[in-house]
C-alpha cells in the first residue's frame, strides 16, 4: 500500500471533498474563499491531520478551522506497523496467492471485506490503533514534529476542550498504583515514562479530576479507586496535551488563534463523569431540544446562545467576539506566546464565562508534549 501511494486513503478522501466543495459550492451560493473546516471528537481529529498533511500545504482549500475535543497529536505508526494486518488479511480474503495483493483486495466484493472486518475474530492479529500513517506523502513525519517545525496550514484556529474529557478515556477497575502502571505499560512506554507519568499524576483524588467527585468513587461502583488519577493522565493524553501544542504552535506562528475550555455539568451526566466529553455540541448547535438542557436553569440556554454565536461570528469574521454584547460579558482573548489565555465557558460564572491563563496540570502536560507522542 504504501508503494502504491494508498496510505492514509480515507484523509485523501476528505481532501478530495474539500476539493468538491471548491469546485461546486458557489453554485449554492457558497464563497470558495470563506471556507472552515468544523470537527468534534473523531471529526476533530481528522481535521488536525489535514492541518499537517502534505507538510501544511492546503491548497487554500480551507480557510478557518474548528476543533472541538480533538487534534493531529498522537502516535503515528507506519506500513511497518500494519504488515501483520495486511498480511492476516489477504490470507483470510483468498487473495495470498495473487500477483498484486492490492488489486486483488480492492476486486473484491464490499460484502466480502465487510464480513471480514465485522467477525467476531477477523483477522486474529493485533490491530494497530487507527490514525494517520507516516507514509512519506500525505503525512512525513509525527504530528508534533510538523507542528514544532511550522508545517502545518497557516489558517485561523479555534480549538477547545472540556474539563474533564478524561472520564470518557480514563481505565476502569483500577485500585492500586501497581494496576495504575500496569496500565500505562500496555500503552508501549517505556518504563522510565511509566515511572515519571506515575510521579506526574499521584494517586491524590484531590489533584485528579473530575472536580465534581469528592474523593474517591465507591468501591462498588465499577469505577476503581484510581479512577480520578486515570481520567487525568488518559484526558491529557488524549486530548489536553495535543490541544495545549496546536495552540502554542498557531501563536508562534502569529496566526489567530482562540482557545477554550468548558465546565458545564450538563443534565444526565452525574458527578463521576464531570464536564466530559462531547457534550459541549448541543450548546455549539444551540439545541435547546436536546436532554442537557432538561430541568436546568436559563443560564443553560444563554450560554448556548453565546457559544453558538460565537462560533458563527468565528466563521464570519475570523473574531468569535460580538459587536453587541452584553456589558458584563467576557472578551475571547487571542492565544499569544506572551499571553496564552484559554476563555472558560461555565454556566456559574458572571457573564457565563472567565478567562485563565492556559498552565493547568502544566508539568504533566509538557512531559507528555516532548516524551510521548515523538
Amino acid at each position: 500500500m504504501q508503494a502504491a501511494g494508498a496510505g492514509n486513503v480515507a484523509f485523501r478522501d476528505q481532501r478530495l471533498a474539500f476539493q468538491w466543495i471548491q469546485d461546486n459550492i458557489a453554485a449554492f451560493g457558497g464563497n470558495t474563499n470563506q471556507v472552515t473546516v468544523w470537527g468534534e471528537s473523531a471529526g476533530a481529529r481528522s481535521l488536525g491531520m489535514q492541518l499537517v498533511a502534505y507538510d501544511g500545504k492546503h491548497d487554500n482549500l480551507f480557510h478557518k478551522a474548528i476543533l472541538e475535543s480533538g487534534s493531529p497529536v498522537t502516535k503515528f505508526l507506519d506500513a511497518d506497523a500494519w504488515q501483520p494486518y495486511f498480511d492476516s488479511l489477504v490470507a483470510k480474503t483468498g487473495c495470498a496467492e495473487a500477483a498484486d495483493h492490492l488489486t486483488c483486495l480492492r476486486e473484491l466484493p464490499a460484502q466480502t471485506l465487510n464480513n471480514v472486518f465485522n467477525s467476531t475474530t477477523p483477522l486474529n492479529v493485533t490491530t494497530p490503533g487507527f490514525s494517520a500513517v507516516v507514509d512519506g506523502d500525505f503525512m512525513t513525519a509525527q504530528a508534533s514534529e510538523l507542528l514544532r517545525e511550522g508545517k502545518f496550514a497557516h489558517v485561523p484556529l479555534l480549538l477547545g476542550n472540556n474539563f474533564d474529557e478524561g472520564t470518557a478515556y480514563g481505565k476502569k477497575n483500577l485500585n492500586t498504583s501497581d494496576q495504575f502502571e500496569q496500565y500505562l505499560n500496555g500503552l508501549d512506554l517505556s518504563d522510565g515514562t511509566v515511572e515519571e507519568i506515575a510521579t506526574l499524576y499521584p494517586d491524590d483524588p484531590e489533584v485528579g479530576i473530575p472536580a465534581s467527585l469528592i474523593g474517591r468513587p465507591d468501591a462498588s461502583s465499577g469505577y476503581g479507586l484510581q479512577w480520578k488519577r486515570a481520567a487525568a493522565f488518559a484526558g491529557d493524553w488524549q486530548q489536553h496535551a495535543g490541544r495545549r501544542l496546536l495552540a502554542e504552535s498557531y501563536a508562534e506562528a502569529d496566526i489567530p488563534v482562540y482557545s477554550y475550555r468548558w465546565n458545564v455539568y450538563v443534565n444526565g451526566i452525574g458527578p463521576i463523569l464531570g464536564a466530559t466529553h462531547f457534550q459541549e455540541v448541543a450548546f455549539v448547535f444551540y439545541n435547546l431540544e436536546s436532554p442537557e438542557f432538561q430541568n436546568k436553569p436559563e443560564t443553560f440556554k444563554q450560554l448556548s446562545n453565546l457559544m453558538s454565536r460565537q462560533w458563527v461570528n468565528f466563521m464570519h469574521d475570523t473574531n468569535p467576539n460580538l459587536s453587541q454584547a452584553s456589558a458584563n460579558s467576557t472578551e475571547w482573548p487571542l492565544y499569544t506566546p506572551s499571553a496564552p489565555d484559554n476563555i472558560v465557558f461555565d454556566v456559574n460564572s458572571t457573564g457565563l464565562a472567565y478567562t485563565e491563563v492556559d498552565n493547568y496540570r502544566e508539568a504533566a502536560i509538557t512531559y507528555l508534549q516532548e516524551n510521548v507522542y515523538n
